[in-house]
């Protein structure tokens, strides 16, 4: 020790015991030491609010307990068990508690106690405080100590400030008997609510003189034993933990069901709540995730918070609802959340207090390239941390979400793809149908058979019909023995009825049957069945080529026999010729019923035009369908009822709509000029599912449509998915009420809806009045002309007509030799520049020149078509130049007026009503020196025609 006591400094220990330390570890005691006293007057100069810069952003809160505190008031209450509580006032403060002299229970075996209720705890706990747990004290012992049994709890519950005995939880323990002195039992704690929500107790409750426990003892019968027993409660004592004021975050309605893609601004839908136990702080930061399937990071956008202020009791938002102008909290995050499930922070300061909630909106753009079907989820992951106060705790510590959640979805894109104008004379596709034929007849060739019973000689075929209708729907029935042939080593044949299938249709199968056959005998007898066409030189021409099936034996009674021919190609004239052939091996066998079962294939109703195109000619009254594709290439377009809806053409039928005011087609016309119809055909049936027939280039997927007839004008509810298509047929008629001639669009929409948009537009010309043409000409006279001086003058030509083939003009002099004439002497003329003579087409040029290649040094009389307006397609620049110049020009160019009708124009297209410009043409004319003064005039003629 001597050797180093010059370096050691004396230390006092907890144990009071002076200790020599190393001068090192005193050093470091020491520096530890000036550590604290920096620390401390850092929080003296700096101020005390500093010290929750460590960490940034995170308030750290103390929790406080209460004073342990006994009861004031100890009353017995009925409600439970019977045996009363004595002098329960000896429990409080005022009554001694805690002081040996007890609240009893003299408790019979097996008897529970009243209530024992402790209350007027006369708490102060300060206003806005955030109750975190409530601890309970029992001071209890046995009076007795019986050997078989004891006293326990039996019920422990908080009452709050109503006087109202809380059921929520019961925390007694009802396992362990009471000692026989004094112990005190605990229950709750610092964190225990006792099964409230937070929130639940306030100060305002814990203060109340009403709040406190209510307590039960039992005696507890033991089997075998127990007896009577003493309850004695000494006091009740509550200590209540809590901290300081706090916000709590919380959620009120839902969030919308959905959200368009892409769209902008858009209320998520519901709120967070934010509300104060108790005093004022600030919200200065929130945080807010995405939890959905969408990508947050990329299609997410502009997301910001909005805000109202709910000061009306009781302070939950539900008064309060979003509208566009609500104030902005923070600054808009124009980056999108922070990845595809991730965050987006926003600063402010707001205050909020436990008489003003701050009720916050999200509203974001949903970007294009958010997915169909994405799901949106908003919530606020720990409101602990993510929700950021000035002052005090904010509840809870797990996530807060608003309920529900927004699926994204793409806006459907449906338009009108592709139609076909189509003849109502049969299904929508070759359709198989079927038709039992019964004989009608003796056929070719001399009777084989003979007659067991049920016909007359001649009239064999009777014998085997079972005298039902010649054609029927169902299967004919054997009439048994009621009437029979017996065979022979012969062969019969059968006539059957004319003209029973429809027009046009092709038998495919034929199964003859022969049915109640009976062997009579050994050795048996076979039959063969089969069919021939009487018709000379048919390819089963009966009696040359009989088309034969194999040999059935008949062993038994009541057989049925079956010969099925498929393959077949046989139209309605070789039906009707076709006779049912019978040939049998012996006479050991007889027959009941002969019959043949038909089927036919009914072909497809056949396309009245090519897929696209307009039809013409429909007359009045008469049946047409038109089918319409339908495609969606948006989000999910439900329930859709495509309605066929029509309008008289102005211009065109375009496929913006511009231009037409469209209606509903009637299934019972007023004005309307066409209503809905029943089809001709039994097999076109209004709801009957169409299948794929129009051109389907982009390879999207079919969904079935509907045929419809009257008395419906649209389809069922038709749902299409992104990238599907349907086709809806419909069977109409124009009616009187429609014009003679007159063009008309038709469409399809949703129920009444324009579809998204139409690449084609139906258009239809009805037969009668045939197309229209009207020709208006106008035109100015020359000025006085001076020879050697150019003058111009125009006339201007205006065309109206519905002919879709267009028209054309031509022009012509009236006089035979010059257009002009000396008024006073017709033998003096102005000369004319070569008379005009167009080109094969209007793409081809004729003999127009330019001013200076004009005749007669350019003193002459000529014209041309101006390209400075008029109908585009009636214009020819390879005929008068593409330029209108009034000097000479290469692309100006003039010719004479001829003798004879030549076109000056021709237009490919109607031209009608807003459609239509006025045509011009420009005249040229200049005189030489010599030529006589006087008034000259002539008649020129134009003539407009409808293209055939």
């Amino acid at each position: 020790m001597s050797g180093i006591h010059h370096d050691n400094h004396t230390q006092r220990t907890s144990n009071g015991v002076k200790e020599y330390l190393p001068q090192k570890t005193a050093i470091l005691k020491i520096s530890r030491f000036f550590l604290v006293i920096l620390l401390a007057f850092s929080w003296i100069f700096s101020g005390w609010p500093q010290i929750f810069n460590f960490p940034p952003g995170i308030q750290i809160a103390q929790a406080t307990d209460t004073t342990p505190t006994i009861s004031g008031t100890g009353a017995n209450a009925t409600g439970i068990g019977t045996e009363v509580w004595t002098t329960p006032e000896e429990i409080t403060a005022t009554g001694g508690g805690d002081d040996g002299v007890y609240a009893e229970a003299a408790l019979a075996k097996s008897e529970i106690s009243n209530y024992l209720k402790a209350t007027n705890f006369g708490f102060s706990i300060p206003d806005g405080s955030t109750i975190q747990g409530i601890k309970v004290e029992v001071d209890r012992k046995e009076g007795n100590t019986a050997a078989a049994g004891g006293v326990i709890d039996n019920t422990v519950q908080l009452i709050d400030e109503s006087g109202t005995i809380r059921t929520t939880v019961n925390k007694a323990d009802t396992a362990t008997f009471w000692p026989t002195a004094d112990g005190t039992v605990v229950y709750g704690g610092t964190a225990d609510l006792w099964g409230e929500a937070a929130g639940f107790w306030t100060t305002a409750k814990i203060n109340d003189l009403d709040f406190g426990v209510a307590f039960v003892s039992e005696n507890k019968k033991v089997s075998g034993g127990g007896a009577a027993e003493s309850a004695h409660v000494d006091f009740i004592r509550i200590t209540v933990t809590y901290g300081p004021p706090a916000i709590t975050v919380g959620t009120i309605g839902t969030q919308t069901a959905s959200m368009n893609i892409p769209s902008t601004g858009q209320y998520v839908g519901g709120a967070f709540t934010m509300v104060r136990s108790g005093g004022t702080a600030n919200v200065t930061s929130i945080t807010i995730t995405e939890n959905g399937t969408v990508d947050a990071l990329n299609n997410l956008d502009n997301i910001k918070l909005q805000y109202d202020l709910d000061i009306t009791s009781p302070f939950d938002c539900a008064g309060e609802s979003y509208a566009a102008g609500d104030t902005q909290y923070g600054s808009t995050d124009i980056d999108g959340f922070s990845a595809a499930n991730g965050t987006s922070a926003f600063t402010g300061s707001v205050a909020v207090s436990n008489t003003q909630a701050m009720c916050v909106y999200v509203v974001l753009d949903v970007g294009s390239g958010a997915s169909d079907g994405n799901t949106l989820e908003i919530e606020i992951t720990n409101p602990s941390t993510n929700v950021v106060v000035s002052a005090g705790d904010v509840t809870p510590a797990t996530a807060v979400a608003i309920a529900g959640a927004t699926t994204l979805s793409l806006l459907p894109n449906v338009f009108q793809d592709h139609y076909r104008w189509r003849n109502d004379n049969g299904p929508q596709g070759d359709t198989n149908q079927t038709l039992y034929f019964n004989p009608t007849g003796n056929g070719f060739g001399a009777v084989g058979f003979s007659i067991v019973g049920g016909c007359s000689a001649g009239s064999e075929w009777d014998c085997v019909d079972d005298d039902t209708a010649d054609t029927s729907a169902t299967a004919p029935s054997s009439d048994l023995e009621t009437s029979q042939l017996l065979l022979a080593a012969a062969t019969d044949y059968y006539t059957l009825s004319n003209d029973a299938l429809p027009a046009g249709v092709t038998v495919t199968q034929l199964d003859i049957t022969v049915a109640g056959a009976d062997d009579i005998g050994n050795p048996n007898s076979s039959v063969t069945l089969g069919y021939c066409v009487n018709i000379a030189s048919d390819a089963v021409e009966c009696g040359v080529a009989d088309s034969m099936g194999s040999a059935q034996v008949i062993n038994g009674a009541d057989q049925t026999k079956t010969e099925q021919f498929t393959g077949l190609s046989i139209n309605t004239t070789r039906m009707n010729a076709m006779e049912l052939v019978l040939t049998g091996s012996g006479v050991k066998a007889e027959i009941s019923t002969l019959y043949v079962l038909v089927t036919y294939t009914v072909p497809a109703a056949t396309w009245a035009q090519t897929e696209d195109a307009a039809h013409t000619g429909l007359a009045k009254s008469a049946n047409i369908r038109l089918r319409f594709q339908v495609d969606n290439t948006g989000g999910s377009a439900s329930a859709y009822n495509y309605r066929l809806e029509w309008a008289a053409q102005s211009g065109t039928c375009d496929t913006a709509y511009s231009g037409e005011s469209y209606a509903a087609v009637p299934d019972t016309a007023t004005t309307e000029h066409f209503d809905m119809t029943l089809s001709g055909s039994s097999l076109f049936v209004d709801g009957d599912p169409t299948t794929a027939q129009l051109t389907n280039a982009e390879a999207y997927t079919f969904v079935a449509g509907d045929q419809v007839e009257s008395t419906s004008n649209q389809s069922g509810a038709i749902t299409l998915a992104q990238n599907q298509y349907t086709e809806v047929e419909y069977v109409f008629q124009a009616n009187t009420n429609a014009t003679d001639g007159g063009v008309y669009c038709f469409r399809v929409t949703n129920a009444g809806t324009a579809l998204n948009s139409a690449d084609v537009i139906a258009q239809v010309t009805l037969a009668g009045g045939g197309a229209s043409l009207t020709f208006t000409v106008s035109s100015n006279n020359f000025p006085t002309i001076t020879p050697g001086s150019l003058v111009f003058a125009t006339t201007t030509l205006s065309v109206d007509t519905n002919n879709t083939s267009g028209w054309n003009v031509t022009v012509s002099r009236d006089d035979a030799d010059t257009t002009l004439d000396l008024d006073t002497d017709a033998t003096v003329n102005i000369t004319d520049q070569t008379a005009w003579a167009p080109g094969a087409a209007t793409t081809t040029a004729g003999n127009a020149v330019r001013i200076s290649s004009l005749d007669s040094s350019g003193d002459v009389l000529g014209l041309r078509v101006m390209t400075a307006s008029g109908t585009t397609a009636f214009r020819a620049g390879s005929w008068w130049g593409t330029t209108d110049a009034y000097a000479d020009s290469a692309s100006t160019l003039w010719a004479g007026i001829p003798s004879t009708a030549k076109q000056i124009g021709n237009s490919s297209v109607s031209c009608s009503g807003t459609n239509c410009a006025l045509n011009t043409v420009l005249y040229y004319l200049d005189v030489p020196s010599t030529q006589k003064t006087g008034a000259y005039s002539g008649g020129i003629t134009y003539t407009a025609t409808m293209n055939p």
